[in-house]
């Protein structure tokens, strides 16, 4: 290394200046590479939703609706365009189809393993409890996708798949908090605008993204964040549209049942486990204050119920019993494999004891299940 002595003092500077140049961008490039590798092994490509082969806009519904027979990554979709087994074309007697509807939350993203799916650990548990019936399912949830869509969605694709029975867990808080926050001037609709190097690098944009919610973050406990709402104005779209869905699933013949929603954050957290617990949802909803996301979950979850009482269907309430933690959720809604795997647990049990349920089922021909209630 006696060249290294035999160098200026500038020649030294100018080297140690190429030398850290040379680790930040080795450092920048190896994160990129092993971010789009993640990003290629879990979804097969780069991209949103809107933008990947998986999915096609459906000109009569203007739906993103999954291609048949496709992948996402090591996520499959049937021919029939939904994620979980093949249906047989006719179904068997004593075979009960469950449809699981909703969004992402639904369909489950990041839990790539399809047995470890809560649709599908649902339906292999129900079978275990009941014996004498067969159980199929098929999971339509749809990234993005609200009460409105769904409705769309129920009477264009899964009705004519014969479901027997329909989990729906949906709901419109974003959208309308969304408008809510426009027309009141604190929200102009644009959650984020990304440079042009994080629209061109995955690594850019997560560190942009991680510095916008830092900032949201701050402001999550401050007065700046004052969105005002009442339960009436949250409700009075979904009311309308989740009623539409359930009525068109009982035209169907089938019986649907009400998840409730859930989400990571809880009353009881600490502010900082509370703080963690928001920052994925806090980026696409900059004017809310840490405790909107408590309390619109109460009132969301509060119509559910109340909807599914007048309508005599089965409500079925798990959110207490999925701990609000990193082992079950990826970020504010979404599973981990775990954690989707414990939440699959939790509604064989509760389905499995539902006596309404149950009684509906066997009214429509399910004497099966009657012999194990």
């Amino acid at each position: 290394m006696n060249w290294i002595n035999n160098l200026t003092v500038r020649q030294k500077e100018l080297l140690t200046g190429l030398s850290i140049l040379f680790l930040v961008c080795g450092s920048f490039f190896s994160a990129e590479i092993i971010l789009r590798h993640k990003q290629l092994s879990e979804f097969g490509e780069i991209g949103t939703v809107e933008e990947i082969s998986a999915f096609y806009r459906d000109k009569k519904t203007s739906l993103l609706i999954p291609v048949p027979n496709a992948k996402m990554g090591k996520i499959a979709f049937n021919s029939s365009g939904y994620r979980g087994p093949e249906l047989d074309t006719e179904k068997k007697a004593n075979v009960i189809r469950i449809a699981f509807i909703g969004s992402s939350i639904v369909f489950d993203p990041y839990t790539s393993s399809e047995s470890l799916t809560w649709p599908s650990v649902t339906t292999n548990g129900l079978h275990e409890k009941f014996p004498d019936c067969r159980f199929e399912y098929f999971n339509a949830g749809i990234p993005g996708t609200g009460p409105a869509g769904l409705i769309k969605h129920y009477e264009h694709f899964i009705k004519h798949s014969k479901p027997d029975l329909v989990l729906i867990m949906t709901d419109d808080r974003n959208g309308r908090l969304n408008e809510i926050a426009k027309e009141t001037g604190l929200y102009n609709g644009v959650h984020y605008q990304p440079t042009w190097l994080a629209q061109n690098s995955l690594f850019w944009g997560k560190l942009e993204k991680n510095i916008v919610i830092q900032k949201r973050l701050r402001t999550a406990t401050s007065k700046q964040n004052n969105i005002v709402y009442t339960e009436d104005q949250l409700l009075h779209r979904y009311r309308k549209s989740i009623r539409t869905l359930i009525n068109a699933v009982k035209a169907n013949n089938s019986v649907p049942v009400l998840l409730s929603l859930g989400q990571k954050i809880r009353a009881e957290h600490s502010l900082v486990e509370k703080l963690s617990a928001i920052d994925s949802a806090i980026f696409f909803m900059p004017y809310m204050k840490v405790e909107d996301f408590i309390q619109t979950l109460e009132i969301f979850n509060k119509e559910i119920q109340r909807i599914a009482n007048v309508e005599n269907i089965s409500y079925i309430k798990w959110h207490d019993e999925l701990a609000g933690n990193d082992e079950n959720f990826l970020d504010t809604v979404h599973f981990t494999e775990k954690g989707s795997s414990r939440l699959g647990a939790i509604l064989t049990q509760k389905l499995s004891q539902d006596s309404l349920l149950i009684n509906q089922l066997v009214a429509n021909g399910f004497s099966c299940i009657e012999n194990h209630h």
